[in-house]
């Protein structure tokens, strides 16, 4: 009954996620997955099981996860466990696309049971990514044993309208003069120096690559961040980067 419960909260909470288009959708991720585990003091304990896992993002410095993990201990000692769990993670970037990430949290069944957990987070695309970590569950009372498991999880993070907007250049229609004499308008582009303003969710090598500079221009253009963890940046900073700025001259 417990897990039926939190099944149907994942399923009510991915439907809210998608629906609501500004302050949830950004930082929340949902993830599901096998684990692989085994009891320390527990001779032939291997077993195979799932977890699934709600997510909420803060910052990018640490991610806060809720859900269930059931473990299939029956062909050892005849039982099962299936907690709630309730962890965070704090994630270090190793590059572009990957990062690695220590945490911890409880495990709870009836009491509670500390639990760490360490592993990788590796980028598929905007939407998906790959979870493969260690974890273990210490001092479980109705097995008077550690839990370690193995843990494969494939993550879908809600991303931010702005991820999914495609832009659309519509011409603009010709000025017709009194003389009937067809004037089109003409674009002028030139490359100059532009201010953003970092929001929830964006991150530096996510906005490099989206607007096409490198880290060694940011930190030119940007010299406050020079002494700095450029991998922390927080909703509010303004960076600056140079981009084609285009106008329209009518030629009137």
């Amino acid at each position: 009954m417990k897990n039926i419960k939190l099944l149907s909260f994942l399923i009510g909470f991915s439907s809210i996620a998608q629906a609501n288009d500004d302050d949830l959708f950004t930082p929340f991720q949902m993830s599901v997955g096998a684990n692989a585990s085994i009891l320390d003091e527990v001779n032939d304990s291997d077993s195979i099981g799932f977890e699934a896992m709600v997510g909420y993002k803060f910052k990018d410095s640490i991610l806060f996860e809720t859900g269930f993990a059931y473990y299939d201990l029956s062909k050892s000692i005849n039982d099962d466990f299936s907690p709630i769990l309730f962890r965070f993670k704090s994630p270090i970037a190793v590059s572009d696309y990957a990062s690695l990430y220590l945490g911890g949290g409880v495990a709870y069944d009836g009491d509670s049971f500390p639990l760490l957990t360490a592993g990788i987070n590796y980028k598929l695309n905007n939407n998906w990514s790959i979870d493969a970590g260690y974890q273990g569950i210490f001092n479980v009372e109705k097995f008077n044993s550690d839990l370690y498991s193995f843990n494969v999880l494939f993550v879908y993070h809600f991303l931010n309208d702005d991820e999914h907007q495609i832009a659309v250049m519509i011409e603009p229609e010709p000025v017709v003069l009194r003389e009937e004499k067809v004037i089109k308008p003409v674009t002028i582009c030139t490359n100059q120096m532009v201010s953003y303003r970092v929001k929830v969710g964006d991150y530096l090598y996510k906005l490099a690559r989206k607007y096409n500079f490198t880290i060694d221009e940011f930190l030119k253009n940007n010299a406050s961040f020079d002494q700095r963890n450029i991998n922390l940046i927080y909703p509010g900073e303004v960076i600056k980067y140079y981009d084609n700025v285009c106008e329209v001259n009518d030629l009137t």
